[in-house]
């Protein structure tokens, strides 16, 4: 009879003892997301949530290297995205392709927008960037791809540096050699973090380089940048130097910008370009010229010659 009120006595103990440890787990798991809740795994980002990603890809005559581009997208196992592919009339079969691929890949989260007539890429990048949902945006070039792990670095960044802008570094495919080397001598940032004011004079004193394709911007940063711009230049067409007016617009309202030192891209410098024949309507450089005179009052000596 003591030997098993012993044992009674103790089994109580150690119930006791069990039910404090678990209690004091689930004060502290508590106290660990309630203070750091951006520390969750990538992994656990629900595809119920909005997307966190929107890749926008302006396309005209693309149709042999879209399963490329596509397929960089889906092998970076990053679930909280959504692809909008915007074909500017093509003339070739893009569009099969496309549907082929949303197909034969399962990707629900695939859209393919199509223009009823031309419209260049500028129009036809915008269209794609009113379409999207995802926080934070980056363009793809339909002839070139993402690197391994971009998503996935993208956002880490993102979590601890809650930039506007990030700008990271891309590699060139040239004669088939895919390379670090920079042969186009395109200009990267030489600070890792900017502010508003040093960024701008960096980018009108031609120090940073301006390709949508090497940056991931915050969405909510880019649709005030085309409010801004787009009654001057509303049914204009550009077909070259889209990306020069649509970053220095998205600059003038970045809060805050970074370098992310990662090769998040590949370049495909000899492609062969198919952009249907046509003019610019306007001179891009002489846009942002006057947009940077007329908002900032700068010198002219700060202006791009």
């Amino acid at each position: 009879m003591v030997r098993l009120n012993f044992v009674l006595t103790h089994f109580s103990d150690l119930s006791i003892i069990t039910a404090m440890l678990f209690f004091t787990y689930l004060f502290f798991t508590y106290l660990f997301f309630h203070f750091f809740p951006k520390t969750y795994p990538i992994w656990n980002v629900s595809l119920k949530q909005s997307p966190f990603f929107s890749i926008i890809i302006p396309s005209y005559n693309r149709a042999a290297f879209l399963n490329r581009s596509i397929h960089s997208i889906t092998q970076q196992h990053f679930p909280n995205i959504e692809i909008i592919v915007v074909d500017d009339n093509s003339q070739d079969n893009s569009v099969f392709q496309l549907k082929s691929l949303k197909e034969k890949l399962a990707l629900p989260y695939l859209r393919i927008i199509q223009n009823k007539e031309n419209k260049g890429t500028l129009i036809t990048r915008i269209i794609g960037i009113n379409s999207c949902t995802g926080e934070f945006m980056l363009n793809l070039d339909p002839d070139d791809q993402f690197s391994k792990n971009l998503f996935q670095t993208l956002f880490i960044h993102i979590q601890k540096k809650k930039s506007d802008i990030i700008h990271f570094r891309f590699y060139l495919s040239r004669n088939g050699i895919i390379s670090e080397k920079n042969y186009i001598h395109y200009r990267y940032p030489t600070y890792s973090q900017m502010n508003h004011s040093v960024l701008l004079q960096e980018i009108m004193g031609r120090r940073i380089g301006w390709s949508l394709c090497f940056q991931c911007l915050r969405k909510s940063i880019v649709m005030m940048a085309l409010n801004f711009i787009f009654p001057s230049i509303r049914n204009k067409s550009l077909c070259n130097g889209e990306d020069m007016v649509i970053c220095f617009s998205c600059y003038i309202f970045c809060k805050k910008y970074s370098f992310l030192d990662f090769f998040g891209y590949i370049y495909y410098f000899d492609t062969p370009c198919v952009r249907k024949k046509c003019k610019n309507d306007f001179n891009p450089r002489a846009f942002i010229n006057d947009l940077y005179h007329n908002v900032f009052h700068l010198k002219k000596s700060y202006l791009i010659i």
